[in-house]
Formats: structure tokens, C-alpha cells, sequence
């Protein structure tokens, strides 16, 4: 990251609070966005973390807010020129992007609750703002059952290749395409902490890239998911399987019918397939030029994708 004068740099952060990192030190995600540990805090662009948060004045209803900074080992922090950026609502979205991606690679309940901006190293003047986010925007909720695990050099090269391209789409003025559509639901739904919501959105997000037309939906996605995912015939029939049974509880979940006690539980089970479907696919669009090209295009495209996958053509 090339170093410039403190009077042209700014930075803005997330801290991610329950962030799970096996490694340590800082790695640079993609140009001007880095993952920086605390306790490795050795960037010259940055005043120590210790003296930064010191700047910041004692008042009582700052108190729990820089306990809970000061607890984050992890943080996400984009580095900007002054006027480089149209406005902070692009640092926000670029580090919400990458927070996504970061979930994408490998599920956590890692929450980025505020939002600190500052200028180069000058300690004096420190955080020059700090704001409480959206619970909505913040908060990522566990799921009973999920294994949650930490990143590794693996997970951390997997969204190195991932995050240029998210922010690519995402930058596009006309992004109002499908894979965008999906990962924002994905977002969305991370955020939510009741279940059926979040299971219903989940499914959106799977709408969003595998739908293109409304009839029969639920036997099209079912084919569409087992044969863009499963390796072979076991794995395809079991995707398939899976997706009709996911379809079932969302009709009753959306139709306002009661769930049984064993569809209560297996909501659990299925909430977490379905995640996973949808990550499992989006990170084999976005590391695949050729399929990005097939899923911003239009329905047509799509249809004819398909077509020839299941046809051998």
C-alpha cells in the first residue's frame, strides 16, 4: 500500500467483534483494503491502537462502546486519498462488501458494529468520528449446529480472488443483476436473527441466481442447484432432495401454517444447507469469469447454461 502524506490519507474501519483468525498480522485483501490485527498493529499509516482509542473523549456513553473496540483483535480498513472516494457511503459499502465476502468464504458471526474514520498517524487527532451502525447492517447471528472455525491461509486466498471481483460488480452502476441480488440477501439474512426470516431470504438469495421464470420454481431450482454443485449422480440426488425439502418448509413458512416440532428442528438443519448452497455456489461464480459473464447476462443466457450442462452440450 503506497504510503503518502498524512494531509492526503484518510482510513475508515470496521472492527470485528468474534472474528476468528488463526494468523497474524496484517494481510491486504485487495488494493487499499486490509485485515489488520491489533495485536500486530505495526502500519505507520495508523497511530498504535492503544493511543488511538485514548484520544477519544471519556464520556460516559462512550464507555461500553470502546470496551467492546478494544476487545477486537481483528480489523477490517480501507485506506483512501482525500476526494478519492465519491463519499463514505462507497467506504462503508466497500468494507460491507468485504465483511460479505469474508462470510462467504467461511461462515462466522464476526459483527462490525461501529464504524471509526481517522487520518494518518498523528495520535492527537486520532478518531476524528466514531458511529454506532444499523443492528441490521451489524450484527451476525450463530446458528445452533453451525461449526464455526478459524480463517486460515486457505480461507484468506479464497476471498484475496473473491473480494476483486465483488467489488467490481458492486461498483457497476448497473448492478442490478442477479449474482449482486444474492449476495445481498445473503447479507441480509446474516443479519437477521429469527429463523424463518432468515431461512425465507436465504432462499431468495438462491431465487436471485437460479431462477428465470416463475412456474414450477421449486422443481427448476431443485435441478438447477444438483447439477451446478453435485460432482456425480449420489451427490446430485441428494442436492435435489434437499431443495425440494427446503421448498416445503418455506411454503409453510411464508404461508403463515404452523410448524411441527420436527420441522421446528429440522429448520435448524436446513437453514444451515441452505447457507451453504448459497455459498458454495456464489464462490463457484466468482472465481469463474465465464460463469460471472453467464449470471450478470440476461434469463436467456441462463436457460441455454443449463441446457447444455444437464444435455452434455
Amino acid at each position: 500500500m503506497p504510503k503518502t502524506s498524512d494531509d492526503e490519507r484518510r482510513w475508515t474501519a470496521f472492527p470485528l467483534r468474534n472474528f476468528q483468525c488463526g494468523l497474524k498480522g496484517d494481510v491486504e485483501l485487495c488494493s487499499d483494503v486490509v485485515l489488520l490485527d491489533s495485536r500486530k498493529w505495526q502500519r505507520t499509516e495508523l497511530c498504535p491502537l492503544s493511543e488511538l482509542l485514548d484520544k477519544v473523549p471519556k464520556a460516559a456513553m462512550f464507555t461500553e462502546m470502546l470496551n467492546g473496540i478494544k476487545g477486537c483483535k481483528w480489523w477490517l480498513c480501507r485506506q483512501h486519498s482525500v476526494g478519492d472516494d465519491a463519499s463514505m457511503r462507497t467506504v462503508v459499502s466497500i468494507l460491507s462488501n468485504t465483511l460479505t465476502t469474508l462470510r462467504l468464504v467461511k461462515p462466522n458471526y464476526a459483527s462490525a458494529p461501529y464504524l471509526l474514520h481517522g487520518s494518518g498517524d498523528d495520535p492527537p487527532s486520532g478518531i476524528t468520528s466514531l458511529s454506532l451502525l444499523s443492528p441490521a447492517a451489524a450484527a451476525s447471528y450463530c446458528l445452533r449446529g453451525r461449526e464455526y472455525s478459524a480463517f486460515d491461509e486457505k480461507d484468506l486466498s479464497v476471498a484475496k480472488r473473491v473480494l476483486p471481483v465483488v467489488l467490481q460488480l458492486a461498483e457497476n452502476p448497473d448492478n442490478n443483476h442477479r449474482i449482486i441480488n444474492s449476495l445481498y440477501c445473503y447479507e441480509i439474512s446474516a443479519g437477521t436473527r429469527f429463523r424463518k426470516v432468515r431461512f425465507a431470504i436465504v432462499l431468495m438469495a438462491l431465487e436471485s441466481l437460479f431462477s428465470t421464470q416463475s412456474q414450477e420454481l421449486a422443481q427448476t431450482l431443485s435441478f438447477r442447484v444438483a447439477w451446478f454443485l453435485g460432482q456425480d449422480i449420489p451427490q446430485r440426488e441428494q442436492l435435489f432432495e434437499v431443495m425440494k425439502d427446503l421448498y416445503k418448509l418455506r411454503s409453510k413458512i411464508v404461508h403463515g401454517d404452523k410448524l411441527k416440532r420436527t420441522e421446528g428442528e429440522r429448520l435448524d438443519k436446513r437453514l444451515i444447507q441452505a447457507e451453504d448452497i448459497v455459498r458454495e455456489s456464489l464462490l463457484r461464480i466468482l472465481q469463474d469469469a465465464k460463469l460471472v459473464s453467464v449470471f450478470i447476462s440476461g434469463s436467456e443466457k441462463l436457460e441455454k447454461h443449463f441446457k447444455h450442462l444437464t444435455l452434455g452440450g
